[in-house]
Formats: C-alpha cells, sequence, structure tokens
C-alpha cells in the first residue's frame, strides 16, 4: 500500500524531469524515453488525449490548441476545437493533422506509437505521455510546461495538486480505512486493480481497494468474489461522454447496498493522468470519510 508522504514530496520534486547529463538541455524525456526536442515555438499545439488537452489547458494554454479529440470535453471550451479522431491509432487522419501546421503535437504515449511515428516522419514535433500513478502525472504535467514554455504555471499546478493531497491526508489521518469496491464495467465485470490509478486514488483518500492485492490495473472478476470480499462502500462511476455504468445484480446482495453506501464518482477526474485525478481523491474522501 502506497503512502501519502513520500508521494507529496515526489510531486514536489517530480514536478519536471531531473536534469540528465547525457541528455542536451534542448529536449525533453517523454513517456516513451524519447528525447523531444523543445520547440522554438508552441503556438500551434495538438493533442491527442484528454488527458493532454487538459493539462494544456490547466497551463493557460487552452488557446493554443488548434485540434483535439472527440473525448476531450473539459474545461467547457476543448468541446469547441476542431477535432482530428478519437483515440485509438486508426482514428487520426495524420495528414490533416499535418494540415494543421503544428508546432507541436502532445500523444497519449505507446498506444498511439503509430501516430507519433507516422507524424514525425513529417517532421513534426510530438511528444507521447501516458501516466499510471499520480507521481507520473507530475512529471508529465513538469515536461510538458518545459515543452511549451510554462515552466512557472506547470510548477503552479503541481505544488497545487500537493496541497490538496496534504488536505486530504490530514482529513482521513488516524482514521479506519473503509474496505471500498470500484465497478469499473458491469458486463464484463471489471474492477481497478493494484496498479491503476484509480486504486492508487482509494488508498490517498483513505480506503483500501478490497482489489488491491490482484496485479494489472484493471481486470476481470466473479460476482462470488465480490460476495465473498464484502466492500463496505461501492464506487460507481458516472461518464460525461459515451460510456455506462450500470448495478450489476450482485451489488444488491452487499451489506454495502443494504447500508445505502453505494456512491457514483465523476469517471473522468479518476481515470485521466490530468491534474483533477486529486479532486477524484478529495471526492472520494469526503464519501469515505464525511465531516462529523
Amino acid at each position: 500500500m502506497r503512502l501519502w508522504v513520500p508521494l507529496i514530496v515526489c510531486l514536489v520534486g517530480c514536478g519536471g524531469p531531473k536534469s540528465d547529463p547525457d541528455v542536451p538541455a534542448s529536449t525533453v524525456r517523454d513517456s516513451l524515453s524519447r528525447d523531444v526536442p523543445i520547440p522554438v515555438s508552441a503556438k500551434r499545439i495538438v493533442s491527442l488525449a484528454a488527458s493532454n488537452t487538459e493539462i494544456l489547458f490547466a497551463l493557460g494554454l487552452g488557446d493554443a490548441i488548434v485540434g483535439n479529440t472527440e473525448f476531450c470535453d473539459y474545461p467547457e471550451a476543448a468541446k469547441t476545437k476542431p477535432k482530428v479522431g478519437g483515440f485509438a491509432p486508426q482514428t487520426f487522419n495524420v495528414e490533416a493533422i499535418a494540415a494543421m501546421k503544428p508546432d507541436l503535437v502532445l500523444a497519449a504515449g505507446e498506444f498511439q506509437r503509430p501516430t507519433i511515428e507516422a507524424l514525425e516522419r513529417l517532421g513534426i514535433v510530438v511528444a507521447g505521455f501516458q501516466g499510471e500513478s499520480i507521481q507520473e502525472i507530475g512529471r508529465n504535467i513538469g515536461s510538458i510546461g518545459r515543452l511549451t514554455g510554462r515552466s512557472e504555471a506547470s510548477d503552479m499546478v503541481v505544488r497545487e495538486m500537493e496541497a490538496t493531497l496534504a488536505a486530504v491526508a490530514q482529513r482521513v489521518s488516524g482514521r479506519p480505512r473503509p474496505k471500498v469496491f470500484y465497478l469499473v464495467s458491469d458486463d464484463p465485470l471489471m474492477t481497478a486493480a493494484s496498479k491503476s490509478m484509480i486504486s492508487e486514488a482509494i488508498s490517498l483518500a483513505g480506503g483500501e481497494n478490497i482489489f488491491g492485492d490482484l496485479d494489472g490495473d484493471y481486470v476481470r472478476i466473479s460476482d462470488e468474489e465480490v460476495l465473498r470480499r464484502n466492500p463496505g462502500t461501492v464506487l460507481v462511476p458516472q461518464y460525461g461522454h459515451s460510456g455506462r455504468a450500470t448495478s450489476p445484480k450482485v451489488l444488491g446482495s452487499l451489506e454495502a447496498v443494504k447500508r445505502h453506501r453505494v456512491f457514483p464518482v465523476d469517471a473522468d477526474p479518476i481515470s485521466r493522468p490530468a491534474p483533477r485525478i486529486v479532486a477524484a481523491v478529495e471526492q472520494i474522501a469526503r464519501i469515505l470519510h464525511p465531516k462529523d
């Protein structure tokens, strides 16, 4: 189980990448361990992931976004940007992206590698960022800040995240840790396991993920196993875009349901590697540890 204190310290120290004597100062290391050249200008940016779009707006770069995806729905202004595709590489039109004349394209990481490589063959600067932990989100924010000339703004965003986590940690300190079941999907029945950012958020919020002992990020489970572990609280994601989560029949037999301990949570902040992850931690903490 992760402890909150080391994490918060790391967020402060890891808002940007550490200096590396083997990496030129004019580059930034992305999530694919590639040294991406810092553009002379980043006034025209295309974002291929909702998480990157949220980071750009947090850094005050909303006006610089000339294209993003169908899933980029936060903040509200993100919805008005020209759309270049969905999330999967096959949904992107590389030539159309190039026609936007971007100074920088921010991709999602390994999953979008085919698009990254295709854009780079056209001479476009592309950086890929994926985040599987809050620590990685802090690093990504710092890296994007450097790539766009907004290092001071990125430092401020990371400090605000740190302050939020510190406040939550103080609130839940010394309290019992309720057992939590997070319903990722009902068909098939899936939950968040040990390597997911959702499991980390539950832990930081003062709870115990009942499936935190399973390896992986999102895993299939059985009705019987949910019943056997019998959580005291159930969290059901509510989607802001296409997607759904309904209550499987198994939930009706849980003590949490009988005690009216089933709560909706906003699915996007808790699943996107972006600054709003700390808002998700806050929301879960309020559910698990309401003020007396």
